[in-house]
């Protein structure tokens, strides 16, 4: 049975913000993270940053999870850059996702090839599609190339995204109808 939703699609054709209009027609408590490209921590360039669903936006160190187009991320060798990225999904998204244990509808946006090496939150997320509580994320595309595990996951309903159905009443309802099916309080 579906019980998960991910949306994908091209970049910047309106994934996140159909995310947020979905939280809006929503009843129950939600919980999870959303991954957010800002120039508010930098002042000659862009970071990226895990923030909760609920509450400010806070772009500073302890929300960091890497610095955009900068060599070595702001350390010395790929590798490294490769490990402090792997280490901040690892902390700040397993530790988004424990703090979802009592919502009503978990929050992924968005997930692609950043966390690759970042083994902990990868197994999170999975044990997370396990569970039955519902999960609306997003995937960037090409979604199967990074997430297979998720894509393919019998649970999960997969929505491209574009232009001409955003807008669309239909995908709203259709996004709604999978993440209401089931609220864990009713098992």
């Amino acid at each position: 049975m579906v019980r998960h939703v991910f949306l994908t699609g091209k970049k910047q054709v309106g994934k996140s913000t159909l995310v947020r209009k979905v939280l809006n027609d929503f009843d129950g408590k939600a919980g999870g993270f959303f991954t957010v490209r800002t120039d508010a921590f930098l002042k000659n360039g862009y970071s990226v940053h895990l923030l909760g669903v609920n509450g400010e936006p806070s772009f500073d160190e302890e929300t960091l999870l890497f610095l955009c187009g900068r060599e070595g991320n702001g350390v010395n060798g790929k590798n490294r850059k490769i490990s402090c990225v792997r280490d901040r999904f690892n902390l700040l998204g397993c530790r988004a996702l424990v703090q979802c244990r009592d919502c009503s509808l978990v929050v992924m946006d968005e997930l692609g090839p950043n966390e690759a090496e970042a083994l902990l939150f990868r197994r999170a997320v999975l044990q997370q599609l396990e569970g039955g509580t519902p999960v609306l994320g997003v995937l960037q595309a090409p979604a199967r190339l990074f997430w297979p595990e998720v894509t393919d996951h019998p649970a999960v309903e997969l929505i491209e995204i574009t232009e001409s159905n955003r807008e669309e009443e239909e995908t709203l309802k259709r996004i709604l109808s999978v993440i209401r099916h089931r609220i864990p309080s009713e098992s």
